[in-house]
């Protein structure tokens, strides 16, 4: 179900219930908070509501942490740790209580350290995901800056702004992220500067270099002291990760009463859409995303650079 939320230039469409890996929404009689019998159709649990969160950086220190899924019918869920690992081949199981969430503890984690892990699941009629749905997550560094005594701040370029560390002596300065050449620099990151986790691991700004894939133009993004490990706070995932996501499709029509260059961007997707309007034309598009799950809203920031124009979305 679509609807339709307009403010200056951008106009927002909401999409609800997008659907885990196989469609469908929160809507939908067979979500997680409904769970029906599935064993007279063919079709395999739709997984959603992962945790960690893709992309998600644990505070250095974490040594345990939690694998969870949820279903939208009751199942059996399994996990391994190398991708395309079917169903039946997987010895690692997610305990359950209800058949729809499914979760287990995973132990001997360690700093400065990726993992990542592929799950499956099989419904009551024996349907199973053919598909891993992947979760990647990280730990960060064990106080990474702190023990050093750096310095960061950003650098004075309009055009193409860094983050940097320094030591208090002045040596060493170091660039650890950059804007993108070309980014306008009112879209780069904030006044606000900079900001340290307590325990070192991560620096914390806001910028808009992701304006147009991004619902509130500006974010909150976090980056390890090494510039390894990046990640946007708000509005997670960053784009970067969609690919980890299970992928989908979604088609909607806007109806034009001018005409215009505009843009298109559906949360998951990877790069915005851009077309010129025509007064009077209904304009259908099917685009790919990445389906975030079921109870997660996903929104479409239509972009309206001459804002006389007036949208109507279907």
């Amino acid at each position: 179900m679509l609807h339709r939320i307009c403010a200056s230039i951008v106009c927002l469409v909401l999409l609800l219930g997008c659907g885990g890996s196989g469609g469908g929404g929160s809507d939908d009689e067979n979500s997680p908070d409904n769970p029906t019998d599935n064993t007279d159709d063919s079709e395999a649990p739709t997984l959603s509501n992962p945790s960690p969160a893709p992309s998600t950086t644990l505070p250095s220190g974490t040594t345990s942490t939690t694998l969870s899924i949820a279903t939208n019918v009751v199942a059996e869920c399994r996990y391994a740790t190398s991708t395309d690992t079917a169903f039946e081949a997987m010895v690692d199981k997610l305990e359950t209580t209800d058949g729809t969430t499914h979760s287990a503890t995973l132990n001997n984690l360690a700093d400065d350290a990726t993992y990542h892990y592929y799950i499956r699941c099989q419904d009551e009629a024996g349907n199973a995901n053919q598909i891993d749905y992947s979760i990647i997550f990280m730990v960060g560094a064990a106080n990474a800056g702190l023990d050093a005594q750096v310095i960061a701040y950003v650098g004075s370029s309009t055009t193409n702004q860094e983050i940097h560390l320094i030591h208090p002596d002045g040596t060493q300065d170091t660039t650890i992220w950059r804007v993108a050449e070309g980014t306008d620099p009112s879209f780069g990151i904030g006044m606000v500067g900079l900001s340290w986790r307590p325990d070192g691991g991560e620096i914390a700004f806001d910028s808009a270099h992701n304006w147009d894939r991004s619902i509130d133009i500006r974010d909150l993004y976090a980056i390890t002291p090494d510039g390894q490990s990046y990640r946007r706070i708000t509005h997670a995932p960053d784009p970067t990760a969609y690919d980890q996501l299970p992928q989908g499709e979604v088609t909607f029509v806007l109806s034009m009463y001018d005409q215009g260059d505009m843009q298109v961007y559906i949360e998951g997707m990877p790069e915005p859409y851009d077309y010129f309007a025509r007064t009077g034309e209904d304009w259908t598009f099917t685009l790919p995303v990445a389906d975030f799950g079921d109870n997660h809203r996903q929104y479409i920031p239509v972009f309206d650079f001459e804002p006389s124009v007036v949208l109507h979305t279907n």
